[in-house]
Order: structure tokens, then C-alpha cells, then sequence
């Protein structure tokens, strides 16, 4: 019945964020901006409302800016459910003292990350006339409401990211080649009722992205309402489709090494969810991420999806800057030029030092220092990964960064 219930309801819901025929999603160009200003005066702070002009973020004096913020992703994680393993995880908020932390440091912004499983911890129903009730999880979005509101009410943008590693907690003990991890998280566990572990987590992959019985609708609906609920907040200024889309393309999980981008679709996928994100906010800018397989040495998105506002983004990982480093990210930098959009490093450890479960690369202090004087230059915006003691902070201060973190930073602001 559950199946069945489902199945109603996403065919239901589909026909409400369908794609158009053809054109742009979200809106024009605020008028008089058609015309890109060749060399505009790039300011720190958010002035809202943010549009985009070819290659340029542009605030609402059509000053240029740079999105630099820092990836909190606690609101990410687990979920509510009782009946998922501890090891899974639980989401939780930010203390109250980090948005003030975050304008100190002098982030522009923040990325707070979100997810479908834990917006909708609950299956939507479908009555006997069609009408859709979803159950958004208000103890959620009570805690999601007043972190943003910190974060605003003392000048950090926002970005909202939604999440997913290894696609669900309905997912769990998944191993593949030497490494483990307990359970996914992202999306809804109730999409998946007969669970599974690696095999079973691949498959949902496949078919969440050939859109098998209209299932991206359900994450549309969720974006809708997100992005509608801060539409009134001038300073939640954008919107990333879905963190690491290109997952089964970038990992090569076992019996994945036949997969290419065209099997995925990335492009219409990003333009169904932007469809989604502008109609609950028009004026938000819409990054979609990319990635260049180490494998195939191939872009996931085959070609440039149909969206206003859009800003192109892709992680940026190496060991070194010099020269693997700089030939990935200005490979990056030239695709976001031929297609005429901003670009923005999603996510960016500084050569592993601001992770707590890894060590960081030789010489991470240049290299950080060379790749974020090469954003600079090029106007590239970026997001640090990641808060946390251990990880952007230090272990025993959640209030001091690591060592030599901020310099570095504040340098290329």
C-alpha cells in the first residue's frame, strides 16, 4: 500500500514541477543588467538581492561579488527516526555562539547544509481527490528557522546545500575497496522500505536519476518549500541542487566501472530542481555541481543545464597545488567560462587541514595560499569544509581556528 501511495502521489507531484518545453528557468536578469559591466568593484559583505551577469555575481549596487563561506553540516546528518542504528547518526543544530564566530573569522556566508530525509522524516498522503499532505518536520525546520536567523541577523548569507552521502540511511555496512561506512543519509528511508547495503544503495542511485516513477518530484517539493519558507529573508541567497549528484560517477563502487555521465542525466536534473527552487524563491542564484572523473577524466554533467541564476560548482581535492592542483580547478574555471557562469568551489579543505578524520597534505600553507590567490584572481567564490572542533576549529576550542587558517583566509578575501 505504502508503494502503491507513493507511486500516486510522486505522479501527482510531478505534474506540478514539470520541466518547459524549452528556455530558462527562474528569472530574467534584473533590468539594465543584460549588459555586464567589464570591470565592476568587487565588495566582501552581501548586499541582497544577488543576481548573476555572464561570469559575474553582482549585488544589488551591481557591485561584483565573491560567495567565501564556510560548510556547517550538522543539520545534514541521520536522521530523527528511533529505529535507525546509533551509528547512523542524528542531526543537530549549531550553537547559537557559531554565526557570531563566522562574522568574526569574516565569512561572507555560510553553507548550511540540509536534506530531504530529514525535512520530510514522514511519508506524504494522498487523499481520495488527489490532494497531497506532506508531514515537514517541524521540529526541523524550527531549529533550520532559528540558525539562519543568527546567521542573517548579523550579515552572513546563506547558502542552503542539500546533502547526501552515500544516499540514505536506509542504506547501511557498506563497504567497498578498503573502506566502510555505517549508513548513508539524504534521502528518505521510507523511499526505501527494503533497505540493503551497497548493491541496493547503487541501484536507488541509478533510478533516482532516470527519475524511475517520478521520484525527483519528491525532492522538488521539498526544495519548493524551502526555498518559499526564506523567501521573505533577503540574505538566503542561494540554493546547491544536491551535493555530490555525481557520487557512483566519482567513486567507482564495484560493478559501477561501466557508468557514464549520459547514464545519469545530471543536466535535467539540475534544471527540474532549479524549476522547483524558483518557483518557491525567484531571486536565489541556483548552483549545480560538477566533476571531472579521475577515472574517465569526464565531466558528470554532459551539457549546460537550462537555469537563470545559475552559478557552476565543483569540490576542488588535490594533494598539492602545483601543477595537478591548478590544472583541475582552471579546468573548472574554463568549463564555467564556455558556458558563460560564475564559478564557485563548493567545497575546499585546504589540502585536508580543516578535516578532523584525515591529515593534512605537505605544505598545505602554500598551496592553500596558491589555490585561493588563483580564485581570487579569477573571481571564483569558495566554501570551507568544514566546522567543527577538530576540523575548521580546534580540537579543545570550538571558538579558535586551527593554527595558521585564518591568515590564509582573511589574505584572500
Amino acid at each position: 500500500m505504502l508503494a502503491w501511495i507513493l507511486s500516486l502521489f510522486l505522479s501527482l507531484l510531478s505534474l506540478a514541477v514539470s520541466l518547459p518545453a524549452s528556455g530558462q528557468v527562474g528569472p530574467p536578469p534584473p533590468s539594465g543588467t543584460e549588459a555586464c559591466p567589464s570591470n565592476p568593484q568587487e565588495v566582501h559583505w552581501v548586499k541582497p538581492p544577488l543576481h548573476t551577469c555572464g561570469t559575474l555575481i553582482l549585488d544589488a549596487n551591481g557591485n561584483m561579488v565573491r560567495l567565501t563561506s564556510l560548510e556547517i553540516g550538522s543539520m545534514a546528518a541521520g536522521d530523527a527516526d528511533p529505529r535507525t542504528p546509533v551509528a547512523c547518526g542524528n542531526w543537530a543544530g549549531v550553537n547559537t555562539y557559531a554565526a557570531t564566530d563566522v562574522k568574526r573569522w569574516g565569512f561572507n556566508s555560510v553553507e548550511l547544509f540540509i536534506s530531504w530525509q530529514n525535512l520530510e522524516p514522514t511519508p506524504p498522503t494522498v487523499s481520495g481527490d488527489g490532494t497531497v499532505t506532506h508531514y515537514w518536520a517541524k521540529d526541523y525546520l524550527a531549529i533550520l528557522d532559528r540558525e539562519i536567523t543568527d546567521f542573517t541577523d548579523r550579515g552572513v548569507a546563506v547558502i542552503l546545500m542539500m546533502n547526501q552521502s552515500r544516499w540514505s540511511t536506509a542504506f547501511q555496512d557498506l563497504h567497498w575497496k578498503g573502506h566502510t561506512q555505517a549508513c548513508g543519509h539524504g534521502m528518505p528511508a521510507w523511499l526505501y522500505p527494503k533497505g540493503g547495503g551497497l548493491p541496493e544503495m547503487i541501484q536507488a542511485e541509478l533510478d533516482f536519476f532516470h527519475n524511475v516513477d517520478h521520484v525527483q518530484a519528491g525532492l522538488a517539493a521539498a526544495w519548493k518549500m524551502v526555498a518559499a519558507r526564506y523567501k521573505d529573508n533577503p540574505l538566503v541567497v542561494a540554493a546547491v541542487s544536491l551535493s555530490e549528484a555525481y557520487d557512483i560517477l566519482a567513486v567507482q563502487f564495484p560493478g559501477t566501472e561501466s557508468l557514464r555521465p549520459k547514464d545519469f542525466h545530471l543536466a535535467a536534473f539540475y534544471t527540474r530542481m532549479a524549476t522547483a527552487i524558483h518557483a518557491g524563491n525567484p531571486n536565489l542564484l541556483v548552483n549545480f555541481w560538477d566533476q571531472k572523473s579521475l577515472f574517465t577524466k569526464r565531466f558528470a554533467v554532459g551539457r549546460k543545464p537550462h537555469i537563470a541564476n545559475a552559478m557552476y560548482g565543483a569540490e576542488f581535492y588535490a594533494s598539492s597545488w602545483l601543477p595537478k592542483g591548478r590544472e583541475r580547478l582552471a579546468g573548472y574555471e574554463q568549463r564555467a567560462d564556455s558556458w558563460n557562469l560564475p564559478f564557485t568551489i563548493g567545497e575546499f579543505s585546504m589540502f585536508n587541514y580543516t578535516l578532523s578524520y584525515s591529515s593534512p597534505f605537505p605544505n598545505w600553507q602554500e598551496n592553500s595560499k596558491g589555490a585561493l590567490a588563483f580564485a581570487k584572481q579569477h573571481h571564483i567564490g569558495w566554501a570551507i569544509c568544514c566546522y567543527g572542533q577538530g576540523a575548521f576549529m580546534t580540537q579543545n576550542n570550538p571558538h579558535i581556528p586551527k593554527p595558521g587558517v585564518l591568515p590564509i583566509l582573511q589574505g584572500a578575501y
